[in-house]
């Protein structure tokens, strides 16, 4: 599924990225990628990070480098990077609907030919730009780094999932199921996000902000410990 979202990524491009929002605002519209951060942020109250996990383009292209790249990342020393990138890029855009003035249209297809991002030359080059950014941190560093480090839709979701659970709100998650644990480290060695699972699974707690819901760790899990539920949390 998601090497699919990677292949769709020329046509859907321009809904994910970061620098449309600040062109439509200086021309007083407020684009699609816009609703889809905000679809990010709500979506994530109930299902955590699942987009990052199945349907994100950016993950698609960096599970194929994990082929050639699989050593984890010390994420803890990186993942501050994204939030400050992040901090920037909002108070960015609420600088300029400040001084800009409000917005006073809607375009979900601002920019793109028939609903299609990558339609010229000058988007061509800014797609590869960004392909080459998201490919190359990964190869060069390790296990999906570009989500640690510079993906500017994880904090959204990353928020979003500490409101659903400070509100305790039925979604999905990571849960164990039994107590058969055999600590064979197989559940933390295929995890894309470099989380140590098996300490999460002896200390019972499988909730942690870098889990993307990918199931990887339920499917490695010999003795069926983990398994992938929507519920209570």
């Amino acid at each position: 599924m998601q090497f699919t979202a990677f292949l769709l990524f020329p046509a859907t491009y321009y809904y994910f990225s970061p620098y449309l929002p600040f062109q439509a605002l200086t021309e007083g519209v407020v684009n699609g990628s816009i609703f889809i951060f905000g679809a990010l942020f709500v979506g994530s109250i109930f299902f955590g990070r699942t987009f990052c996990g199945w349907f994100c383009p950016a993950g698609g292209l960096q599970d194929c480098v994990m082929q050639f790249r699989p050593e984890p990342v010390k994420r803890r020393r990186v993942r501050w990077i994204k939030f400050l990138l992040w901090g920037l890029w909002l108070s960015l855009y609420v600088f300029l609907i400040i001084s800009a003035g409000k917005p006073d249209k809607t375009d979900f297809f601002f920019l793109t030919e028939s609903g299609f991002s990558v339609s010229d030359p000058g988007s061509l080059i800014l797609y590869l730009i960004v392909v080459f950014l998201l490919f190359v941190f990964p190869l060069l560093i390790g296990r999906r780094a570009s989500c640690h480090i510079i993906c500017w839709m994880a904090p959204f979701m990353i928020i979003g999932r500490k409101l659903g659970n400070a509100a305790r709100l039925p979604g999905m998650g990571l849960v164990i199921e039994n107590d058969n644990c055999i600590s064979c480290n197989g559940c933390t060695s295929v995890c894309p996000m470099s989380i140590d699972v098996m300490a999460n699974v002896s200390s019972g707690n499988l909730e942690d902000q870098d889990c993307i819901l990918c199931g990887a760790c339920a499917d490695a899990c010999p003795k069926g410990v983990i398994a992938l539920r929507i519920g209570r949390r």
